[in-house]
């Protein structure tokens, strides 16, 4: 029986949308907890904007604890689940996952980490398997540390100037998501690989693809964009908050016992991403 294909089929909405949640926060975590690169440029400013920034920092580290304190129990269960559904799956199928997937798995399993004792085991074992067959892959450098530079990147091919594209390109440009625009002459071609209607066509690194305006697959692409200073910072903790959560799926959760749900039964050789 062919092994199933962690990145197709049913879950697949779902396996994205907490991979996203997983990437967002570990960025914001990171963005503000800071480093001393950029504690020492601060030095160079004066000592009351120092403290100023200092503080802001600190607010909003305290309004994205709560957040994750009050969310606790749902961010739990999606990031089983999608651990479940990947890199937790029976049989190697997860091995073919792309570079980019390896690095969501595992910051997923990071989100998990410390904060829910009863699926350590599981934890150990994601982290493991991840580590692993990164090494092989990227031998010259570590998980942990490819994860922290993953960022997201879209294309987009267009037939026609919309306002339904500027719609989609300020949503990212404001989300500071790295666009590539590329004009399509053949109109006719293009509209027989997209759809008679379609005007553009979003392809995101991260996401996966989508013909037009999307407001829900855009989202998901903005959640995978890096935050940039605690001015992002505050506007993404805002944006977790009206945006809420996705659900997660109830047929796989091998911390109560249950069976991973099927993924796909369709096998895909794609392993074509770059180490970031």
């Amino acid at each position: 029986m062919a092994q199933t294909d962690p990145e197709d089929g049913f879950d697949q909405i779902m396996v994205q949308s907490w991979n996203s949640v997983a990437q967002q926060l570990r960025t914001l975590h990171n963005e503000l907890s800071g480093d001393r690169a950029r504690r020492r440029e601060r030095a160079e400013r004066a000592v009351q904007n120092e403290r100023y920034e200092q503080t802001r920092r600190q607010q909003q580290s305290i309004r994205l604890e709560q957040w994750e304190m009050d969310n606790r129990e749902r961010l739990n269960k999606g990031f089983e689940s999608t651990l479940n559904a990947t890199v937790l799956a029976d049989g190697d199928g997860w091995r073919k996952m792309r570079d980019s997937s390896l690095l969501q798995g595992w910051m997923v399993a990071d989100q998990l980490e410390g904060n829910d004792p009863g699926y350590r085991r599981q934890i150990i074992e994601a982290k493991a398997r991840l580590k692993d067959e990164w090494s092989k892959r990227h031998p010259e450098t570590h998980i942990d540390a490819a994860a922290d530079q993953l960022t997201n990147h879209v294309n987009i091919t267009y037939t026609d100037q919309s306002p339904a594209l500027q719609a989609t390109l300020n949503a990212f440009n404001t989300a500071g998501v790295p666009v590539d625009l590329q004009r399509v002459e053949d109109t006719q071609a293009f509209q027989a690989a997209h759809g008679d209607d379609a005007t553009f066509f979003v392809d995101s690194r991260l996401t996966g693809q989508w013909t037009g305006y999307d407001h829900d697959r855009i989202v998901e692409a903005v959640m995978c964009a890096p935050v940039n200073g605690v001015d992002d910072a505050a506007s993404r903790i805002s944006f977790l908050k009206d945006q809420g959560l996705p659900e997660s799926s109830h047929a796989d959760n091998k911390a109560t016992g249950d069976e991973p749900s099927t993924i796909s039964e369709v096998e895909r050789t794609e392993n074509a991403d770059a180490a970031p």
